[in-house]
């Protein structure tokens, strides 16, 4: 039987080397007769859900995020791709935990509470004691994966800073539920401090690192706002009567007037600080991606489920249009829609852009209509100043308009490319394509109008 002896000391982090004695007095290293602990599992789906979901929060207040333009409407945790969801990560589920000395450290608690151990880790190993940890919720399965993931980081984390930074995402997660069903949620004093202290921790433990600025000065220059828990600048200017939901986050530059409310959305980026929201009375942004400059809702306004992106952004890369705008009128929409690389925007009164995608190139007046996302596009009392082409999809319905087709300009007499798709309709309003008071023109197949004179024949044969 192979005898275990001592054979020489390790790294300043690792225990010293072992050698085995074999029964004809061959000394071999001992490696081949390590003892394994339970075996790799990969993590439920669900719970990998859970994860992402913490992920996100993380970012939300402060962590730092991997750059991802696929992903940049829910930007995922540096830490966590690297640390909890890596494939160089291994989860071993095992009936007891392995009896090493990193795993006899534990955390220190009231003497009163039944502790047991529930997982171990050490460096891209965390052992998971499988019975236990199926009892427990998928909320409290992530909160232990992220506990143990911590552990991992290589800068050494307080088990106090780990806690805290556990008992904040419990907190953020709550709210986070509460949004999903459409509650409205006021802080405590505690979910107060609760997050207040994760803003700090993320940024003491190391998670968030930005080499431009002073140790410590995104905690002190941000705070959490009581109504809904998102993330505000102390610059920035909110009514005490706005609500700024969990995974939201407003920049030094942005106004939130009375009742305005900002919903899971960024009005901040951390390569494009000057992004800027201007929220009116009522007004609300939900679930948004904003990239450009300064977005202007007047009151009741809203923008749902779109993206509001520079040109940059689709080819690729991250550009910011200087002094790229896109103002609402008061009650208009965009809602599930792109806006692409808008340089002046400007939607008039009740104004309502759905299921499309908008593409502005980067002069002041141009709007191509260019992919229906949705199977019916709509953008009606729509106020065209300018464009050189509008291209209308099948089932595209335009109404409203708030001036004649046929001028790119107001007071020009030159007419844009205008291509018609099947069943488009045409609500005019008694603003004529044809210089008529045609109420509505109705396209079978596709119609090109490639200027004025083409336009004008067409009518007369109408």
């Amino acid at each position: 039987m192979p005898v275990a002896a001592w054979a020489g000391g390790g790294t300043e982090v690792g225990g010293g080397g072992d050698a085995v004695i074999l029964s004809d007095d061959t000394v071999v290293l001992a490696d081949p007769y390590i003892k394994r602990s339970g075996k790799v599992t990969d993590l439920n789906p669900v719970l990998i859900k859970e994860l992402q979901y913490i992920g996100h929060l993380l970012v939300r207040y402060g962590a730092d995020m991997d750059f991802d333009f696929k992903e940049l409407l829910r930007p995922q945790s540096s830490f966590l791709n690297k640390y909890v969801l890596s494939s160089t990560v291994e989860y071993h589920f095992v009936t007891e935990i392995p009896d090493i000395e990193v795993c006899k450290n534990r955390i220190p608690t009231n003497p009163d509470l039944k502790v047991l151990p529930i997982a171990c880790t050490n460096g891209a190993i965390t052992w998971i004691l499988e019975d236990l940890f199926k009892k427990m919720s998928i909320r409290e399965q992530a909160k232990t994966i992220l506990h143990e993931r911590l552990r991992a980081f290589p800068q050494a984390i307080p088990d106090e800073f780990i806690a805290d930074i556990t008992s904040g995402v419990e907190t953020a997660l709550g709210l986070l539920n509460e949004l999903h069903t459409r509650k409205t949620s006021i802080l405590t004093a505690e979910q107060i401090a609760s997050l207040t202290t994760l803003v700090r921790r993320i940024e003491q433990a190391g998670l968030h690192h930005d080499p431009k600025e002073p140790p410590m000065s995104f905690s002190k220059n941000w705070m959490v706002f009581k109504n809904g828990g998102g993330l505000v600048h102390k610059k920035s200017k909110v009514s005490n009567t706005a609500y700024v939901s969990v995974g939201s986050i407003v920049s030094e530059t942005s106004v939130l007037e009375a009742g305005s409310q900002l919903l899971t959305t960024d009005c901040y980026f951390p390569f494009l600080k000057w992004i800027s929201c201007q929220l009116g009375p009522n007004a609300t942004i939900e679930n948004t991606l904003i990239l450009v400059e300064k977005v202007v809702l007047k009151a009741g306004a809203k923008i749902n489920d779109s993206n509001i992106v520079p040109r940059a952004y689709r080819e690729g890369g991250l550009g910011l249009l200087s002094g790229s705008m896109l103002e609402l009128g008061p009650s208009s929409q965009i809602i599930n829609s792109w806006i692409i690389g808008p340089k002046t925007t400007v939607l008039e009164r009740s104004s309502r852009i759905t299921n499309v995608k908008i593409d502005l190139f980067s002069t002041d007046y141009e709007l191509v209509l260019t992919e229906q996302i949705g199977p019916r596009s709509y953008y009606g009392d729509f106020y065209l100043k300018s464009f050189p082409t509008l291209q209308l999809l099948p089932d595209a319905t335009v109404s409203n308009i708030g001036y004649s087709l046929i001028f790119t300009k107001p007071g020009w007499f030159s007419a844009p490319d205008i291509i018609f798709n099947s069943n488009v309709h045409i609500d005019l309003k008694g603003k004529p394509l044809c210089g008529s008071d045609k109420e509505v023109t109705k396209a079978k197949g596709e119609t090109h109008y490639s200027g004025s004179k083409d336009i004008n024949q067409d009518c007369e044969k109408r």
